[in-house]
């Protein structure tokens, strides 16, 4: 049991009310007809029990695992004047965790933030502030950065069935060690569910929504912090299909610098999406994605001047899943040309620009199916 994060429940209960002091508590309590314990019941002052299970990083996975120990433990805990409320403590909690706790009734206490939440019958007590994440021991690990992108897309991929970590690593062009060390954390974050042991093990997604969502903040927090080079361009066509087909017919040709192959890329952006998902009347601006430091190299080629105002042209360097299973454009009117992935697609739909969102929306109901 953390003894200091029921001290801290304790000392933020009393703070916020005099009706929610303490005034008795018990630790280690034992549960009729097993050996089991609740790490600490409080009696507080307006008459108000709790059943509180004290744990140290609150990931979905961990929360999970401590809502349902108390879920269990609840029916054969000493009968007392009022039922317990039960409540999971955690020295840091994020915000899908809590959302996990209230979704099933149950309270949460962050003591990194103070955010605590309570509820019996019709009285709410609910304090939310942003989670404080605690200093990280050893180097960070984002799911949604470089290799790693590209696992997690695959997993998207993969429509929720088993897969091993060999089968990813495959799918998603890289190596076992990236597969690992992303799954690791998708599974604390309670993102996908495993079964077998070893080099047997499987993975599938178990919430195919909250990891596209989290990958949607993710991105979203790139592209404001300007993490990704881009430029943009005024090229005279109309429509927007003819511009589209300018750019595809002259990329296609397109090598590298060194001319041993083609240059990979691929159209983006409400254009792109509208193809593959009808929606909008009228589109713009053309997106596109090239490999990361051959911007020049197709400004160069393409005679494409940036401009400031009125582009109607945009290009971006991308590495990760950006280019990762794209696929040809399923428009007659588009006679060559890459379109990114769907899940890319909504991804860069998520930007704010106009009515983005709702194509977005769209994409993620007709085609992802999420």
């Amino acid at each position: 049991m953390n003894e200091i994060v029921v001290d801290q429940l304790a000392a933020a209960l009393a703070k916020w009310s005099p009706r929610l002091r303490v005034v008795r508590s018990s630790f280690e309590v034992p549960a009729a007809t097993t050996d089991r314990r609740v790490d600490a019941l409080l009696d507080l002052e307006g008459g108000w029990c709790l059943a509180v299970e004290a744990i140290g990083e609150g990931y979905p996975r961990d929360v999970s695992a401590a809502a349902d120990h108390l879920a269990n433990l609840l029916p054969a805990l000493p009968e007392g004047p009022v039922e317990p409320i039960p409540l999971v403590a955690a020295r840091y909690m994020t915000e899908p965790s809590r959302a996990l706790l209230r979704e099933r009734g149950f309270g949460y206490f962050d003591s990194s933030s103070g955010s605590l939440h309570l509820q019996r019958g019709d009285l709410v007590v609910h304090v939310d502030r942003p989670a404080q994440k605690p200093a990280k021991r050893g180097r960070p690990v984002d799911p949604f950065l470089g290799a790693r992108e590209q696992v997690v897309l695959a997993l998207l991929l993969s429509d929720q069935a088993w897969t091993t970590g060999q089968e990813l690593a495959a799918t998603s062009s890289t190596s076992t060690f990236t597969v690992s060390t992303t799954l690791d954390e998708l599974e604390r974050q309670d993102w996908i569910e495993s079964k077998g042991t070893g080099k047997l093990m499987q993975r599938r997604l178990a919430r195919p929504g909250a990891l596209l969502d989290a990958w949607s903040e993710a991105w979203r927090e790139r592209i404001a912090k300007g993490r990704v080079p881009q430029r943009r361009y005024y090229k005279f066509s109309n429509p927007v299909s003819k511009l589209m087909q300018w750019a595809a017919d002259n990329l296609e040709v397109l090598g590298l610098a060194d001319r041993t192959e083609r240059l990979p890329w691929a159209f983006t952006g409400p254009a792109a999406a509208n193809l593959v998902a009808p929606h909008l009347t009228a589109v713009n601006v053309v997106d596109i994605i090239v490999p990361p430091k051959t911007l020049d190299l197709v400004e160069t080629a393409l005679e494409l001047e940036p401009v400031d105002q009125g582009p109607n042209l945009a290009i971006s360097e991308r590495g990760g899943a950006a280019l990762m299973a794209r696929g040809r454009s399923p428009s007659p009117q588009l006679h060559v040309g890459w379109i990114a992935n769907p899940f890319v697609l909504y991804l860069d739909l998520q930007d704010g620009r106009g009515r983005n969102k709702e194509l977005g929306q769209h994409l993620r109901e007709t085609v992802l199916h999420i």
